[in-house]
């Protein structure tokens, strides 16, 4: 879960991140991200929107783990989340996740109902449609929908 990492290495211009394949003798504790191996083999450097991918993943795959995050320059809420002030990284995962950002940052939303993930999305603030400083939730079709006059939870 890339969010773990980010309390020891920020989400900034002096951290990078990689996909890595794992060899030798691989240790893994039940119910921790954490994995500890002999080998790794860097596979692909990965930018601000493969994060913010790969973390949602992780939260789709493993709904039940502890998934909120408010360090090194992520923020992961339940209900609304923004980037900004040296946050590069939002994602909200609720009934009606409201997300916005400044320009050039990751966003993501994930939306559940009873408690069950039904959808969720990604993207880039400045592309794809996503203006800046703009609320916006998703719907169970993964489409984003401008929220007017909300204020966020968080």
């Amino acid at each position: 879960y890339l969010p773990d990492c980010m309390m020891w290495y920020g989400l900034n211009d002096k951290s990078r991140f990689f996909l890595c394949e794992s060899g030798g003798s691989i240790d893994e504790e039940d119910g921790c991200s954490m994995v500890v191996s002999t080998e790794l083999t860097l596979i692909k450097e990965l930018d601000l929107l493969d994060i913010a991918g790969h973390t949602m993943m992780y939260m789709v795959e493993h709904p039940q783990r502890k998934w909120i995050s408010m360090v090194g320059g992520v923020m992961i809420t339940s209900d609304a989340a923004h980037t900004g002030a040296g946050r590069l990284l939002a994602i909200a995962r609720g009934e009606r996740p409201i997300v916005y950002g400044i320009e050039g940052t990751a966003v993501g939303w994930i939306l559940e109902s009873e408690g069950n993930i039904i959808a969720a999305k990604v993207g880039v603030v400045g592309q794809s449609g996503i203006k800046p400083g703009v609320k916006y939730t998703i719907t169970a079709n993964r489409e984003l929908v401008e929220v007017q006059d909300e204020t966020e939870s968080n």
